[in-house]
């Protein structure tokens, strides 16, 4: 049991990082966009994802995983097995089959205050999709709402069901509209506004560096 905890902590953990890096690099913005841009969800939009992201993600948690599951593993418990349901780590079997598979969905499941701070709830992550400026960089877990709870991201709805406006915004809540109108556009912009963004990053460091050199020059 311990092992089976430790692996999907780890994971999950891994996964939050994940997200959060795609909200808040703006280079990698564009690819998760993609996902952001539903304007209704449903069970599909979990699967409205950019290859390029999904890759990324894969990977990085991949990597991370490896190393602190293996290192917890070998610290904590030596040899043990994970305990499984159907060949699946038995806690996302549970997690999911008591609802995470609303996450995408307008249907309001919500597990109350207490338990939203320990668990992501279908009303969480649907809060995670709205375009309001107070759920701006909300909610990134997976499963556990600790990390979010640990690095300042938790927001818990405290008043009920609440109206939630779906798709892509800019941080005062104010919608962007449709950022790709066809699948072409979906798959092929993000890597021209990505390299856009890297660009300008390496012009202001360009700048910066001028004027640094300018002030030794002077001095």
């Amino acid at each position: 049991m311990a092992v089976t905890l430790i692996a999907v902590m780890a994971t999950d953990f891994c996964k939050y990082w994940a997200h959060r890096m795609h909200h808040e690099w703006p280079v990698l913005w564009p690819f998760h966009a993609v996902h952001h841009s539903a304007e209704v969800l449903t069970p599909l939009t979990l699967m409205r994802a950019h290859p390029f992201e999904t890759f990324f993600r894969n990977v990085f948690i991949s990597l991370l995983v490896g190393l602190i599951q293996g290192a917890m593993v070998f610290a904590l418990v030596g040899q043990s097995s994970l305990l499984v349901i159907g060949g699946a780590n038995a806690f996302y079997v549970v997690f999911n089959a008591l609802g995470a598979n609303l996450r995408h969905s307008q249907v309001w499941l919500s597990f109350g205050p207490a338990i939203e701070h320990i668990f992501i709830s279908p009303a969480q992550h649907q809060v995670h999709h709205s375009m309001d400026k107070r759920h701006h960089n909300k909610n990134y877990g997976s499963m556990f709402a600790i990390w979010d709870w640990m690095f300042g991201t938790l927001y818990v709805p405290r008043n009920g069901q609440e109206q939630l406006r779906f798709g892509v915004a800019d941080e005062e809540g104010r919608p962007l509209g449709q950022p790709h109108e066809t699948l072409t556009a979906a798959l092929f912009n993000p890597f021209t506004e990505s390299w856009a963004v890297m660009q300008r990053k390496a012009g202001r460091r360009s700048i910066q560096s001028q004027h640094e050199a300018e002030a030794d020059t002077r001095s």
